[in-house]
């Protein structure tokens, strides 16, 4: 038996370790394992014979998230450049958020309620394709993988209110005033729903950074 531990990168919540954990369980030739979830490592003891490493960064890098199975990996340089990363989207999606609120709260105007709309469909979009691709890109793989984390709640939340949104900025009043309903759009609420969620998660990757260094130096 050989046991590892390996770092394991893409993990935001106590669901992203359970997915990963029951992954690495599921495998042939895997004795046990425990993911810890504050330093991102996976301890796996496992049959050389049955299973490998890259079989292990196969089934996980599948399932959306980062196994490092190579020694000469800096994982402190790969933290480094996707919190540089996350970090400008953060600044992004504020500058997106509060120009949202700008238009939709009458701050700035630009011209009739249609066309204030419309300039709040196309900055939603830019928020939403940019700024929270990700949790778009793994909630599609937890779905394929038939489970759910934190990021399926983000990506459900902000599609249902953006599709609405868009739905009534196009046949709004047809469809609810002409039956004498007062309709609004909410692309507000999935501009800052993605504002706040990478917020949260960027101050979480800088806290988590300095704990996962020192439980690996630790490990060490």
């Amino acid at each position: 038996m050989e046991k590892k531990i390996l770092p394991v990168m893409g993990m935001a919540c106590a669901g992203c370790s359970a997915n990963v954990e029951r992954k690495l369980k599921a495998m042939d030739g895997i004795k046990s394992v425990s993911v810890s979830l504050p330093g991102r490592t996976a301890m796996v003891e496992y049959d050389e014979r049955v299973v490998t490493p890259a079989d292990m960064k196969r089934v996980i890098d599948g399932a959306g998230y980062l196994l490092i199975i190579d020694d000469d990996t800096r994982v402190d340089a790969l933290e480094r450049n996707a919190y540089r990363h996350l970090k400008r989207r953060m600044i992004l999606s504020w500058l997106l958020a509060l120009l949202t609120m700008s238009v939709s709260m009458g701050w700035v105007s630009v011209g009739s309620r249609d066309a204030a709309n419309q300039v709040l469909l196309i900055i939603a979009l830019l928020n939403m394709v940019y700024c929270g691709r990700q949790f778009y890109a793994n909630a599609w793989r937890q779905l394929v993988h038939r489970s759910a984390n934190m990021d399926t709640l983000v990506a459900l939340s902000t599609l249902i209110s953006f599709g609405f949104s868009v739905f009534n900025t196009f046949w709004g009043e047809q469809f609810w005033g002409s039956r004498g309903i007062t309709w609004h759009t909410y692309y507000d609420a999935s501009v800052m729903i993605v504002t706040f969620v990478l917020t949260g998660r960027c101050l979480e990757q800088r806290a988590k950074r300095s704990t996962a260094s020192a439980i690996r130096s630790l490990m060490g």
